[in-house]
């Protein structure tokens, strides 16, 4: 079984399509957990009758995760952002990577937008990931409960918790990046201006790769 594990923070009614999509995976492939925080609204967004499993933790992604994960029956871990879509078959695709030897593995990246600026972005993202061999978390991070746990988890910096993981992981084994992709919400950019957001992520891990802490680069973004 793998339990697909959603952290959530001020999320909208939309993410039950996202939901939905799961629903018939759900059952001896499947459980899905949703994380919210006691500060946030939106588990009482949810549609009551989707086969979900919740709970509320600290808030916090990394502590959100660890919280979904210390409950999770699956042999495998996947760890997604709550407006982001999981490609077909992806049950399946997490089995058979895992069993063929890798340690974690994530999806490429894509976007849930049209725009030809945001495809350009997606495509040299995936090359930097390839090249790098670290996925960022909006890519559906994927392990095995036991190597997660024996990392200590998500640790909580509170920020780049995704990296600081992926970085314990490739001390242990191969990271997987596989070619199918997600679809992610473009909003962030969209929000701050697609070229701004795409400098200041290049910037973070610029500085996060010259020895700054992430408390600090938290602070900067």
């Amino acid at each position: 079984m793998i339990s697909l594990i959603i952290p959530t923070h001020q999320e909208s009614a939309s993410i039950n399509d996202h939901l939905r999509a799961y629903a018939p995976w759900v059952g001896d492939r499947l459980e899905i957990i949703l994380v919210d925080s006691p500060k946030e609204a939106t588990l009482p967004l949810l549609d009551s009758t989707l086969p979900l499993k919740t709970l509320s933790a600290p808030q916090g992604r990394a502590s959100q995760m660890n919280a979904g994960a210390r409950i999770a029956q699956g042999e495998f871990l996947l760890f997604l952002h709550a407006d982001t879509l999981l490609p077909k078959a992806t049950p399946h695709l997490i089995q058979e990577t895992l069993q063929r030897g890798y340690i974690a593995g994530s999806f490429s990246l894509g976007f849930d937008s049209p725009r030809l600026t945001l495809a350009i972005l997606a495509s040299l993202s995936n090359l930097r990931t390839r090249f790098s061999g670290i996925p960022y978390g909006d890519q559906g991070l994927f392990v095995r409960q036991e190597d997660f746990w024996s990392v200590g988890g998500f640790p909580l910096e509170g920020f780049l918790e995704d990296v600081l993981l992926v970085q314990k992981l490739r001390a242990r084994g191969k990271i997987a990046i596989l070619k199918e992709r997600v679809l992610t919400s473009p909003r962030r950019y969209e929000e701050r201006g697609i070229l701004r957001q795409a400098l200041q992520n290049r910037l973070i891990m610029l500085l996060f790769t010259l020895g700054f802490s992430p408390s600090l680069l938290r602070r900067l973004y």
